[in-house]
């Protein structure tokens, strides 16, 4: 049941997350030591730097990556944070999204709060529409939840309400206090009981694992929360490492995908030539002083080309799913974080998802191999 219900949590707040970026192809870019936003925006916002302040309202989602990261003015769509401090101090209109080092929320969120961070705050006064899934060290939830809270954490504090269930793996400590409500159940493993105080939980009060049982139930909420959030945070950085492309190459990506899609079987057989002798020739060449240089620029070759072949494989799917016709950049960066979703959750199958993914990214490395060759005689035919 625990899984079941974090897994259907992850699947319906990020496929709201694809279908959202895919809806308008409008969007503003921030980069730079420090990224402000001094005036409303009425379309999508992208940034990355040092510090990034959003001090007047954005009407669309909110993608941002940074060292400091201080949301002050409300933001009506999504909000996806990769950064060290986060601060949301302002209202979202839909899902937040945060992988970081402090993350503090203040404002009220309408639908989900997914967050893995060291610290996560939900301050007083604060409420959350929909559902909190988190995976940290300090969780404190002070604010109002409207669904569940589902999670795991070294030390786990609850002192404001929750209208469903709360699920809970704590490493140390689960602390109830005297303020706090549960209108559901309440289920929890830590290694020393919590007290709970009498009138806080409606429903039942469930304390699993003891013994061999203990152990059992740290594996499964590995897999049904660390497991899920590890895919989460693949999927986050995916997503950014995506906007960069399709903000620099767009052109590229989508000629490598539609070179993927015309010649499948090709490109596999190319991606698994290159891919093998590529490292063949990598560890051979590092046995002597002399090839060490070669061995590491080949490595470092193969590297790119894996990395960037994710993004490519997203858009592949998606043009599979949605059929391929022409669209905007900002539509089809849409179209490939919708792909690139559902190539995640093939990958968790077990067995099936990873002959899926072998296969895929092989067919996606042969592509970026076949598109850098042509490149590179388009340069030389030039000169």
């Amino acid at each position: 049941m625990f899984m079941k219900k974090t897994f259907k949590l992850f699947l319906v707040s990020f496929f709201l997350l694809s279908l959202s970026i895919g809806s308008t192809s409008a969007f503003s870019l921030g980069s730079g030591r420090s990224v402000d936003v001094n005036v409303p925006l009425m379309d999508n916002f992208y940034a990355a730097g040092g510090e990034v302040n959003v001090d007047q309202p954005i009407t669309g989602d909110a993608v941002i990556a940074g060292g400091i990261v201080n949301i002050q003015a409300d933001i009506s769509g999504d909000v996806l944070i990769l950064g060290g401090k986060v601060n949301i101090y302002a209202n979202v209109g839909d899902s937040v999204r945060v992988l970081g080092g402090t993350v503090s929320i203040s404002g009220n969120v309408k639908h989900d709060v997914v967050v893995s961070a060291g610290t996560l705050e939900i301050a007083r006064n604060s409420t959350v529409g929909g559902s909190v899934l988190t995976a940290g060290g300090v969780v404190t939830i002070d604010g109002n939840v409207s669904e569940d809270v589902v999670g795991s954490a070294s030390f786990f504090k609850l002192k404001g309400w929750v209208n469903q269930n709360v699920d809970i793996t704590a490493d140390d400590v689960i602390n109830i206090s005297g303020s706090a409500k549960i209108k559901g159940d309440l289920k929890y493993y830590s290694r020393n009981p919590a007290i709970i105080p009498a009138g806080v939980v409606l429903g039942k009060t469930e304390r699993r694992g003891d013994g061999e049982g203990a152990f059992k139930e740290v594996v499964l909420g590995f897999f049904s929360v660390g497991y899920i959030v590890l895919k989460l945070l693949t999927y986050i950085s995916l997503l950014l490492i995506g906007l960069l492309l399709f903000l620099f190459v767009p052109h590229e990506v989508t000629k490598i995908s539609d070179m993927m899609r015309k010649n499948f079987w090709k490109h596999l057989g190319l991606g698994f030539l290159v891919l093998t002798s590529g490292a063949a020739f990598s560890l051979i060449a590092a046995i002597t002083v002399v090839g060490i240089p070669l061995s590491l620029i080949v490595a470092a070759a193969l590297a790119t080309g894996m990395y960037v072949t994710p993004i490519v494989i997203g858009l592949f799917l998606g043009n599979v799913i949605l059929k391929h016709k022409p669209r905007s950049n900002g539509k089809t960066y849409g179209v490939m974080a919708l792909g690139m979703f559902v190539y995640t959750l093939v990958c968790m199958i077990p067995l099936l998802g990873a002959l899926v993914s072998v296969v895929l990214l092989l067919a996606g490395f042969g592509s970026f191999v076949r598109r850098q060759y042509e490149l590179a005689m388009i340069v030389r035919g030039k000169k």
